[in-house]
């Protein structure tokens, strides 16, 4: 929930827009596990479900947590999406208009726990 937070409150203190209706979004953050085989295979799940049952367009698609840096280079899955590993946080601020750094907000863990069960 950390990185959600973190996420969250990114585009919250640079005031973005923040929707839970994935078919208003600019683009669809997913924070991914791959502590283990099954975290992994879930998490790839997921982003094959933003596909094929909502048709996300992949360019739109933000994958962050610790499923890059474990899954990197097994799997076609990162082909034509933006990917953003827990340890490159940075790059927010190269694809993102902002007044305040990733690393310089405040997380809102509150408000992001809303927004994820929404």
């Amino acid at each position: 929930m950390a990185l959600s937070g973190k996420i969250y409150s990114f585009f919250e203190q640079n005031n973005y827009l923040i929707t839970n209706n994935i078919f208003e979004a600019d683009y669809v953050v997913i924070n991914t596990c791959a502590f283990d085989d099954f975290s992994e295979q879930e998490s790839l799940e997921e982003i094959d479900k933003l596909y094929s049952q909502f048709h996300i367009n992949q360019n739109k698609l933000i994958v962050v947590g610790c499923l890059p840096d474990i899954s990197f280079g097994e799997k076609d899955w990162k082909k034509d999406k933006i990917i953003i590993s827990d340890r490159d946080l940075l790059k927010f601020d190269e694809y993102f208009q902002h007044n305040i750094s990733i690393h310089d907000v405040e997380p809102n863990f509150a408000n992001a726990l809303k927004a994820s069960d929404a």
